[in-house]
């Protein structure tokens, strides 16, 4: 089954999570070192709990797990900070695998960032971004997670915001893979799944070197990649579970042409 989420199943996943918007926290668990778990409460949903697994997902449950008698240093410094905070916001950034949650309690604004690659990591923020505490210190060359640092995100090499077909084309190009697949996965973060989903609905050979799709090729593939986009973003939600043999293997929040002859089960939320 699904090990983690694309920045495309994201976007859907945000859009779904605003429902519980305006909810409070009343309690926060972490039944595992890289799991979260916060009891919260509204008035149109009543009790129930958003968990977060790290670097996989984040989702709304009913499933309730054992939790450890005492709890981490963490865990205490988040019931401190958000308990009976209020949830105000559920934002992606643009192309990011990263979910903030911003919160507000007794007028004072929390930013916390759900980063849903690599390791994952879960980090808490005052309203101007500067980090109180991160699940997990991190450092790498051009970036640093640490308390009383500046958030940023990962450095982008490409700016996929203001793509058009001719940029489009040179980070394809860019990429020196040997199958346009590899190279649309790499160059737009999309992952093997949606890449050959994008593809297939532009009718594309996956295998073809990039420098062998003409420009006609290129400025389809751009079409079906904004499209596939604001898919995402704007379009009716159709999850469906994907059986292989009898086994769930995927899930995907609309329907993909690469699982049109798969055996499926609809659900109401992809959630």
């Amino acid at each position: 089954m699904k090990s983690g989420l694309s920045h495309i199943e994201l976007s859907v996943l945000v859009r779904e999570l605003q429902a519980i918007v305006k909810s409070k926290v009343e309690k926060v668990y972490q039944p595992s070192p890289d799991e979260l778990v916060f009891n919260m409460y509204s008035s149109e949903k009543g009790k129930f709990m958003l968990k977060i697994s790290l670097p996989n997902y984040i989702a709304v449950t009913e499933y309730k797990e054992d939790y450890p008698k005492e709890p981490s240093h963490f865990v205490m410094f988040l019931r401190k900070y958000l308990s009976n905070a209020r949830l105000v916001s559920v934002v992606q950034p643009p192309f990011e695998r990263v979910v903030e949650l911003c919160f507000e309690k007794a007028g004072e604004k929390f930013i916390t960032i759900v980063e849903l690659f690599s390791k994952g990591n879960f980090i808490v923020c005052k309203g101007d971004y500067q980090i109180l505490i991160p699940m997990h210190s991190q450092s790498w060359k051009d970036r640093e997670i640490r308390p009383r640092l500046q958030y940023n995100y990962p450095p982008q090499r490409y700016d996929l915001e203001n793509l058009d077909v001719y940029s489009f084309t040179d980070i394809l190009n860019e990429q020196e893979r040997d199958q346009i697949v590899k190279a649309v996965a790499k160059g737009l973060s999309l992952g093997g799944t949606y890449a050959e989903e994008l593809c297939s609905r532009a009718e594309i050979d996956k295998t073809l070197k990039p420098s062998e799709l003409t420009s006609e090729q290129y400025q389809l593939l751009f079409k079906k990649f904004l499209d596939m986009l604001d898919e995402s973003k704007e379009s009716e939600i159709e999850a469906s579970v994907i059986y292989s043999m009898g086994k769930a293997v995927d899930v995907e929040p609309f329907p993909l042409k690469i699982n049109a002859k798969n055996e499926k089960k609809k659900f109401e939320s992809y959630n």
